[in-house]
Formats: structure tokens, C-alpha cells, sequence
């Protein structure tokens, strides 16, 4: 047996965040009919200074020469627009089944906070009685993603120069993480749906030889939420208590991605040559975002962040 010495990792970062938001909109009475032609300009500027802090702790223990254990516990706290902390324990299995196979197996717990830059300090009652107001009243802060993952695989070499590999994951999500576009700007939202999953296998094949090398790529995975649970301004009613009830998939799922490339070394000059595919989910009429846009359809926004890091 063989052990590793530890590996320690302190991390600290801190970001400010600066928002100024100018919205033009129509003031109207309890009917939603406009008081008058004149615009209105509702001003919600805002700013926040966010400190993430992590320590992490890794070893690796080779219990036989076919067989070897990474482990380690990862300990994480943010504080920002929301605020959240966890001890996340991983571990990894690496087992040389034959002489050209080898199986790793592994399990990982993550906490990931809101990306701070595009949470703003929106007040959604501003927008009352307006031409844009809150699609619905609530508007709780976008929260951190804490998942469980877990992946297994195998490797195998067909030959001494030809090699080629399946991985297959499961990603398990409390709060997961998504962004959308919602009315005119192109500045995403994240918001939060209660419940997630994300489950997927690559395939990847790699050829080398003393001049020439190749890799092909392909992938495929699935990716739904369920419960959208921060941000529901930016949703109808009825599409809120759908998803409440059904998995819908993600904004930005990639169904299946594929990837490729070719390289030969010459003796006076290398080429190379590479490609790539994917494809995105597009949305069915199983979901679709209301017509009316939110308050933000109207609004021009500019974001400045200060960062620091210390490791």
C-alpha cells in the first residue's frame, strides 16, 4: 500500500457588484389602461459585494498496485444577494481490471452559488400599475445548487497506438442553476428550479502514432428541473404551475455535442484540422415562456465588477 501526502487548498475571492437600471414604462390605472402617453422612467440601481471562501482537502491511497483511492472533503461558504455554506466529501476509484483496461467509479458533492454578476437587486413593486409589471408578485434571490454526482467508466486500448473510452454520469440537483433571456435584453437571469436531473454518457476514441494523431468525441445527455423556485417574476402563472408539476428540459441543454481532429507532423511544418457539432434542445409546446415581456424588457442596465482573489 501507498499513500500520498494530503493536499491542502485555501481559496478566497471577493466581487462588487454595481447595477443601474433605467426602465421607461406607461403608469396605468387598476385596469392595466395607460393614464397617459408620457413615459415614466422607474430608476432600481443597486449594488452588493459578494465573498466566497473555500478550503479543500485531497489524498490518494494506492492500496495495491491495480487499485488506487483519491478522497477528499471540500468545504465551502458564500455570502452575496443569498448566502449558503457545505462540507462536500468526493471519492474516486481507479482499477486496472486488465493490462489494457482500466474501470474508475466516482461520487462527488458540489455547491455552486448564483453567478453574482447577473443577480440584481431588482424591486419588483416599482413596476405596479405600469405598462411592464411583475408577471407574478414573487421574487425571491436567486439560491445556490448543491448536487450530488456520480460517474462511472471504462477505458480501453485496442492496440498500442489506438485507444477509446465511455463515460456515463448522474447528476442529482436541490435548487438547480439555470438562465434565460427574458423580454428585449440580451443580459440572462438566473433563476432556480427546486429540483433537478442530468444524466448523460461520452464516447471518445483516440489514435497516435509517431506522426499522426486523432480523437473523435460524442456525447449525448438529458437535462430537466422541475418547480422553478427564484425569479418566478420573469413567469406567467400557468407556467409556473406546470412546471410545478413536470420536468421541462433546460434552456441551454445540449442534446448531443460531437467533436473531431486530425494532425500530422512533418518534417519542415505540422497541419491539423479539427470540427466540432452540437445540438441544442429546442423548446416544444410542452413549455413556452409567456408573450408578454417583464418589466426588464424595457430596461437598459450596465454592470460593473471588482474582483480581488486571494489563494
Amino acid at each position: 500500500m501507498t499513500a500520498i501526502p494530503c493536499v491542502q487548498v485555501f481559496f478566497a475571492q471577493s466581487d462588487h457588484s454595481i447595477s443601474e437600471t433605467t426602465a421607461q414604462v406607461l403608469l396605468t390605472d387598476d385596469t392595466g389602461a395607460p393614464l397617459s402617453d408620457i413615459p415614466t422612467s422607474i430608476i432600481d440601481n443597486g449594488s452588493k459585494t459578494e465573498w466566497i471562501e473555500s478550503l479543500h482537502l485531497q489524498d490518494e491511497w494506492k492500496i495495491v498496485p491495480t487499485f488506487t483511492v483519491n478522497y477528499g472533503v471540500r468545504f465551502d461558504k458564500f455570502t452575496a444577494y443569498t448566502s449558503a455554506s457545505q462540507a462536500s466529501p468526493r471519492v474516486n476509484l481507479v482499477w486496472q481490471a486488465l493490462v489494457n483496461t482500466t474501470v474508475h467509479a466516482g461520487y462527488s458533492r458540489y455547491l455552486t452559488p448564483p453567478p453574482f454578476e447577473l443577480v440584481g437587486g431588482r424591486d419588483i413593486s416599482l413596476f405596479a400599475n405600469t405598462t411592464s409589471p411583475p408577471l407574478t408578485p414573487e421574487a425571491t434571490a436567486p439560491l445556490a445548487e448543491r448536487a450530488n454526482y456520480y460517474d462511472i467508466g471504462l477505458q480501453q486500448k485496442i492496440t498500442h497506438d489506438f485507444t477509446v473510452g465511455i463515460d456515463t454520469y448522474y447528476k442529482q440537483s436541490h435548487n438547480l442553476i439555470d438562465e434565460g433571456q427574458f423580454g428585449a435584453p440580451i443580459i440572462l437571469t438566473p433563476f432556480n428550479y427546486l429540483y433537478g436531473k442530468q444524466y448523460g454518457a461520452e464516447f471518445t476514441a483516440n489514435y497516435t502514432t509517431k506522426n499522426l494523431t486523432a480523437y473523435l468525441n460524442f456525447a449525448a445527455q438529458s437535462a430537466k428541473g422541475k418547480d422553478i423556485d427564484s425569479a418566478q417574476f420573469n413567469f406567467a402563472p400557468e407556467d409556473l404551475a406546470y412546471i410545478a408539476n413536470n420536468y421541462i428540459h433546460l434552456d441551454h441543454e445540449q442534446q448531443k455535442t460531437a467533436s473531431g481532429g486530425i494532425s500530422y507532423l512533418c518534417k519542415t511544418r505540422a497541419s491539423a484540422r479539427t470540427s466540432s457539432w452540437a445540438q441544442d434542445y429546442e423548446p416544444t409546446s410542452t413549455y413556452r415562456p409567456a408573450k408578454r415581456p417583464p418589466m426588464a424588457a424595457r430596461a437598459s442596465r450596465t454592470a460593473k465588477v471588482c474582483r480581488t482573489t486571494r489563494s
